[in-house]
C-alpha cells in the first residue's frame, strides 16, 4: 500500500485528487473520469463512519493504483497503432504506395507492438509533451 498523502488545504486536496482522476484515465480499463469516481463512492461506502477528505484522497491513489495494476496485466503487447505492426512509420506524399519519408516508429520504438509501458509513456506525452513542441 502506498504511503498516505498529506496536505494542509481544501484546495490543495483538491488539485492533487483532479491530477491523481486525469492520471487513471491513461489506462484503457473502464478507468475513465466517471468510473473512476463511481469506484472511489463504492469503496467508501463500505468504511464505516465514513471518510474525511484525507481518506478520500488516500483512497482515490488506492484506486489508481489498482487500475494501473489491472490494465498492465491485461495489456501486455498490442500492435501499434501508428506503423500498424511494421515498426516503420512513413509520413509525406504517398508515391506509387511508398511514403516519401520513413523512419523507425516513435510509438513502438520500431518494435511493431506497444507494451503497457509504451502506451503509458504515448499517454502522457500526448497530453502534455505535444504542448510543449509547438
Amino acid at each position: 500500500m502506498r504511503r498516505a498523502v498529506k496536505t494542509n488545504g481544501l484546495p490543495e486536496m483538491r488539485d492533487l485528487y483532479r491530477k491523481i482522476r486525469i492520471s487513471a484515465n491513461c489506462y484503457e480499463t473502464p478507468a475513465n473520469p466517471m468510473n473512476f469516481d463511481e469506484e472511489i463512492r463504492r469503496r467508501a461506502a463500505t468504511i464505516p463512519g465514513g471518510l474525511d477528505p484525507q481518506g478520500w484522497l488516500n483512497l482515490a491513489k488506492e484506486v489508481h493504483e489498482d487500475f494501473r495494476k489491472a490494465w498492465e496485466k491485461d495489456r501486455s503487447r498490442v500492435e501499434c497503432d501508428k506503423c500498424r505492426g511494421s515498426g516503420v512509420y512513413g509520413w509525406g506524399a504517398y508515391i506509387n504506395g511508398k511514403p516519401s519519408f520513413s523512419g523507425p516508429c516513435f510509438r513502438c520504438e520500431g518494435k511493431g507492438y506497444q507494451t503497457a509501458l509504451d502506451m503509458r509513456r504515448n499517454c502522457y506525452y500526448d497530453r502534455y509533451g505535444i504542448k510543449l513542441v509547438s
